[in-house]
């Protein structure tokens, strides 16, 4: 796994949700700048922050990892479709 696959799992998520970077960088409680250099490229990003947008999309880090490996949000939308 490359680690720029976080930050795009980030960004499919975010775009998923039609959040732009302002709205997520908000709830993150971090500037929109940094948000986009995560996205770009993750690695000086804490887990504490990973963790926190996690806990916005109401998602498990399980879940996210599937995401990432997979590099598609199918996971994430089979998920949802059972929860209903």
């Amino acid at each position: 796994m490359e680690i720029n696959q976080i930050g795009n799992a980030m960004k499919m998520i975010r775009n998923s949700k039609n959040m732009s970077l302002e709205q997520e960088s908000e709830l993150l409680g971090i500037h929109r700048n940094t948000l986009a250099l995560y996205e770009n490229n993750p690695e000086n990003m804490s887990l504490g922050l990973l963790s926190k947008f996690l806990e916005i999309h109401n998602m498990s880090r399980d879940i996210f990892f599937k995401i990432v490996y997979d590099n598609s949000l199918m996971n994430f939308a089979e998920t949802k479709e059972k929860e209903q």
